[in-house]
């Protein structure tokens, strides 16, 4: 019995220093979970070696826990903002989202540039561009998207029917899928504090091939669409709350 206790112990030393000698596992790629910054705002941290196969690969995996969190509650994943980074041996990325239910998603979809594009049934008729070049104001931004940056033009106009009408133009970024150049819309709203929920409509529109309002006219279009109804958490709920307080 002395003889094995001798022979045991020497082999219980060389597991525990053979286990204390290993290294620990490098993570890579690196995931962070999403993290919530606000109100259904994430955050989504990743990072990657170039061997490992840097940023295409942690932009595919980022966007795919992005999406994963939004399914879980049947919503739909908005991209905000993705901003690249480099470390010593390869890439990082951090991805900003929201989860948006079926009815935020129309409503975006429905102020999207695709469809400023899409003649106005009622009451269409083509203007004279020029009429755009007598605007006065400065432009600041409001809201800004992955693929547009809003902006209001300073000068609000007060109509008789005291409604207020504004200009809005929507920049579009290089990763915008509506293509390039930008729009100026011409939008009216009712800023009434009897209404419950506020109202705005579109009176003209004016594409340009350029940025910020500037080269060629490629469309022009004059219309009254039919007022629509301002939900909350939207760039019209925003625009309103600028222009009517």
């Amino acid at each position: 019995m002395k003889q094995l206790k001798i022979l045991t112990a020497p082999l219980i030393t060389i597991s525990i220093t053979s286990c204390a000698l290993s290294p620990l596992p490098k993570i890579d790629p690196y995931v962070v979970s999403p993290i919530e910054t606000g109100p259904n705002q994430y955050l989504i941290v990743a990072r990657a070696s170039d061997y490992a196969g840097g940023e295409p690969l942690i932009r595919q995996i980022a966007l795919s826990k992005a999406n994963k969190l939004c399914s879980q509650d049947n919503s739909h994943l908005q991209v905000m903002e993705i901003q690249n980074g480099r470390w010593s041996k390869g890439a990082t990325i951090d991805v900003f989202f929201k989860c948006l239910t079926k009815i935020e998603k129309d409503i975006i979809f429905y102020e999207s540039i695709s469809s400023r594009y899409s003649t106005p049934k009622k009451e269409t008729q083509i203007y004279k561009p020029k009429l755009i070049k007598e605007v006065r104001g400065e432009w600041f931004k409001y809201a800004e998207t992955v693929s547009e940056d809003y902006y209001l033009l300073s000068s609000v106009y007060e109509t008789k029917n005291k409604t207020r009408e504004v200009w809005v133009l929507f920049d579009l970024k290089k990763s915008s899928k509506y293509g390039h150049g930008s729009i100026k819309v011409l939008y009216e709203h009712q800023c009434s504090s009897e209404l419950i929920q506020g109202r705005t409509r579109a009176l003209k529109s004016v594409s340009y091939d350029g940025p910020m309002g500037q080269g060629n006219v490629t469309q022009a279009i004059h219309s009254k669409n039919e007022w629509k109804k301002i939900q909350p958490f939207t760039m019209s709920s925003e625009r309103q709350s600028i222009i009517c307080n």
